[in-house]
């Protein structure tokens, strides 16, 4: 689920700001890890990926090389020869190298919500044995983040169902571990929680939701639109001889392709539903009116 507010200010106080995004609130229409990051490190990526792509990313034409295709489909950058020896790893190549010739430019390489960025977020309810094994070897509390609002403002990765459902997922099981603090103005991790849910059902998030449904799983994630948005992910490929078509072939489709390769697309947690823009929500007020 998205940061419907940037935790400054109870969003129960500031929702009655005529600004396009009021006090308090996050602007929808802006990635989360776009919002961390900064946009300086995205060109840089997308800058380098293009480079090892042999494709100029100092005067990209969106219609040149991020044309309106289907949702997931790239171009193919270099030859097939290329493509069969490309890791589907991103991790284990380097820019620049040959093996990463088939690699489209982009602007995100991290998958969202890690496993380690779960343990991260749910330190407090996972057990030790978890949290050294999937976020370093060496447990030591003071190095997680103290309160929800040091997640907001550091993590690239968007909120979990958790911090609007559960307040018990803020209370440390851990005695060497504070409790996920909450903002100042929750009197407590039950009112946090309420409000918290209260802002993600909101008339200015039921406005803006379209946005964020665009960047996370619609339009803005590829062609002109990811581009525009810096919102391109890695699409890497899988050239696997034994692989199915994909999730939704049939047994049929499979078996039929098995005595050939397959050039098996890899999106590393990205999944795009719409291939055109959302449209936006009606709010209670517009509806009642």
């Amino acid at each position: 689920l998205g940061w419907p507010a940037d935790l400054s200010v109870s969003a129960a106080v500031s929702s009655s700001s005529n600004s396009s995004v009021p006090a308090g609130w996050r602007n929808l229409g802006l990635s989360q890890y776009r919002r961390i990051k900064g946009d300086a490190q995205l060109d840089q990526t997308y800058a380098m990926s293009a480079a090892a792509a042999g494709v100029s990313s100092t005067a990209v034409s969106p219609s040149d090389h991020h044309r309106d295709l289907e949702p997931w489909t790239w171009p193919i950058w270099g030859s097939s020869s290329d493509l069969s020896s490309t890791s589907s790893d991103p991790s284990s190549t380097t820019y620049g190298s040959q093996d990463q010739a088939a690699v489209p430019p982009h602007h995100i390489s991290n998958e969202p919500m890690s496993e380690m960025s779960y343990a991260i977020y749910m330190a407090r309810q996972m057990p030790v044995e978890l949290l050294v094994n999937l976020v370093r070897r060496d447990f030591k509390p003071e190095e997680y983040p103290r309160s929800i609002e040091g997640l907001y403002h550091s993590s690239p990765d968007e909120a979990l169902p958790q911090f609007y459902t559960d307040p018990k997922a803020f209370i440390s099981l851990h005695a060497s571990m504070s409790d996920l603090a909450v903002p100042a103005w929750a009197t407590d991790t039950q009112d946090s929680v309420n409000i918290h849910r209260a802002a993600l059902e909101s008339d200015y998030v039921s406005a803006n939701l379209h946005k964020w449904i665009d960047l996370n799983f619609g339009v803005a994630l590829s062609g002109a639109a990811g581009f525009a948005a810096k919102n391109l992910h890695l699409k890497t490929h899988n050239h696997n001889s034994n692989s199915s078509v994909g999730s939704g072939a049939s047994t049929r489709d499979a078996s039929s392709s098995s005595s050939s390769s397959v050039d098996v697309p890899v999106t590393h947690g990205m999944c795009q539903l719409f291939d055109h823009p959302h449209p936006p929500r009606c709010s209670s007020s517009s509806s009642s009116s």
